[in-house]
């Protein structure tokens, strides 16, 4: 961090990882508190995820080390919106947290379905809708020599590619929507002809009663006991998709 102001930067984030096999709140704790008082304009804080096929995933299956237990993690996670809030940290996504004026505008850009270009190994672009609601997502390749080597040649490195049809989009608009500052209704009827008040209406008005979310005009925005179960709200609202 030191080195980063010297060189002359004034915009420094800082990634967080929680719930590390074994941690403590107390653990979680100091580690929050060390990173305030590093004092970063921006500061992302991630549960760790468990991915498939990787070293950590092989060393759980074999019970070599063991997770922590949800409701600790959950306990971590509250702790971590109290504590960086009463330090000035705006919370404008589940695991985003910045001082007023330095949001993360590349990661608003993703949330939002903006377009966006992704330049290195494994990097992934995106081009939003068009009129037909149709979008696309492309990835390079993951391997650094591969990659040098399709461009010394005159060849763009991509890897694979998808399209996106309305249904994948409506999918990906709810859940990133939530994620972040609120779903924008008015919006997503606009841009994908899907009305989620209409065809979501049960769900929305259990989400506003249980105190999950608030809707102020044409946004509905998940509340903090809503944040920590975003993944469930969203695969809820989006498994009746049809279009």
């Amino acid at each position: 961090m030191d080195w980063s102001r010297a060189a002359g930067f004034a915009n420094v984030g800082m990634d967080l990882i929680y719930s590390v096999p074994g941690q403590t709140l107390r653990q979680w704790e100091e580690n929050l508190r060390t990173a305030v008082d590093l004092a970063p304009q921006h500061i992302a804080a991630y549960s760790l995820i468990v991915e498939d096929r990787t070293p950590l995933a092989q060393m759980v299956e074999a019970g070599e080390i063991h997770r922590n237990p949800a409701d600790r993690e959950a306990v971590m996670y509250e702790r971590t919106m109290d504590l960086l809030g009463a330090h000035g940290y705006e919370q404008y996504e589940v695991s985003n947290y910045a001082m007023p004026g330095f949001r993360c505008r590349h990661n608003c850009a993703y949330w939002s379905h903006e377009d966006y270009l992704g330049f290195g190994p494994s990097a992934h672009s995106f081009r939003k809708p068009d009129e037909f609601r149709r979008g696309r997502r492309w990835w390079n390749v993951s391997d650094l020599s591969a990659y040098t080597d399709l461009l010394s040649h005159g060849v763009l490195p991509v890897a694979s590619e998808e399209d996106l049809g309305p249904r994948e989009l409506v999918h990906e608009r709810i859940l990133l929507g939530l994620r972040s500052g609120g779903l924008d209704l008015a919006r997503l009827s606009a841009d994908l002809a899907y009305d989620l008040p209409h065809r979501q209406e049960r769900m929305m008005r259990w989400m506003i009663e249980e105190g999950l979310a608030t809707q102020v005009e044409q946004r509905l925005r998940l509340t903090r006991k809503g944040y920590m179960l975003c993944d469930e709200i969203s695969a809820r609202l989006a498994r009746d998709v049809s279009l």
